[in-house]
């Protein structure tokens, strides 16, 4: 069945017209479909008013920092989220729908993973790396979310005592290597969830 990616970005601090928070109002719907998520805060943004904020470079701080939560869902699921989405956001932050069925000369690849940890041994996203790096994939980066949503609908946050963190590991794949990854890459990620966006690669 198709996949596709939904990418919404806003502030932490943004409203619902009914005044309830965005970001816990669209995790709760997110929860009501029963489909996984990562929530991701960024180090620098412009918002919606083209203001920039910069916390790790100029030392400026908001109330409302820029996150992006992303999710992985099948094509209906995505239908049916997508008005739902639109009466949340109501003006506020932004959201995208991308389709991965198109070809292209290249791919971001988009893995949603948890960090497991093991004493002896490599774990799966430490395995996913290492297959990146074994067929030569370049700037492979991997990022932790501050909160996510898994299969075992056990809501993550960065916690003291909180393992199991939710990782998004992310590279440029060529075409060409596409259909030589994809049976690695759906064994490693069984208990995750991966998804292909067609780019331009320059």
């Amino acid at each position: 069945m198709a996949e596709q990616l939904i990418r919404i970005t806003c502030g932490t601090a943004d409203r619902t017209a009914q005044k309830q928070n965005l970001l816990q109002a669209l995790s709760q719907l997110l929860q009501r479909y029963n489909v996984g998520f990562t929530i991701r805060k960024s180090n620098a943004s412009l918002d919606q008013q083209d203001d920039l904020h910069n916390d790790e470079f100029d030392g400026t701080t908001t109330d409302n920092a820029t996150v992006t939560l992303e999710s992985i869902v099948a094509a209906p699921t995505a239908q049916q989220l997508q008005q739902p989405l639109q009466q949340l956001m109501n003006q506020q932050g932004q959201f995208t729908i991308i389709d991965s069925a198109a070809t292209a000369p290249a791919y971001l690849l988009k893995i949603f993973i948890k960090r497991t940890h093991h004493f002896i041994g490599m774990d799966d996203a430490d395995k996913l790396l290492h297959l990146l790096q074994q067929q030569q994939v370049e700037w492979a980066t991997v990022s932790q979310a501050m909160a996510g949503y898994s299969r075992d609908q056990v809501v993550w946050q960065a916690k003291v005592g909180h393992h199991n963190a939710p990782l998004i590991i992310e590279a440029i794949v060529p075409q060409a290597l596409r259909a030589k990854l994809q049976p690695q890459l759906d064994a490693l990620t069984k208990n995750g969830a991966l998804f292909w966006t067609p780019v331009m690669q320059y």
